[in-house]
């Protein structure tokens, strides 16, 4: 996968969260939806399994949580995905 002109390195859980996230652009989705999409509705996470596949989502999208360009948190809610086709890659 590239975005920006810069190859990304996703996991499979990686790239299915950012899958679902950008098949429901704008939409809140909370960390439960999430679980049962990405894991599955029998999985017992561990208490911060999604954060953590969200945080690293970001380090690898360069997508910052305080000015997010990608994915958006709504504290004690979710996450939103909202990229649109205007985004400009970061200053390097």
């Amino acid at each position: 996968m590239r975005i920006h002109d810069k190859e990304l390195h996703l996991t499979d859980v990686e790239l299915s969260l950012l899958y679902l996230l950008d098949s429901n652009p704008g939409q809140l989705l909370s960390r439960d939806v999430i679980l049962d999409q990405i894991w599955g509705a029998d999985y017992v996470p561990d208490s911060n399994i999604v954060d953590r596949h969200i945080r690293n989502l970001r380090v690898k999208l360069q997508n910052g949580w305080r000015h997010p360009r990608y994915i958006a948190t709504i504290p004690g809610q979710g996450y939103r995905f909202i990229a649109t086709a205007s985004d400009k890659p970061p200053a390097s």
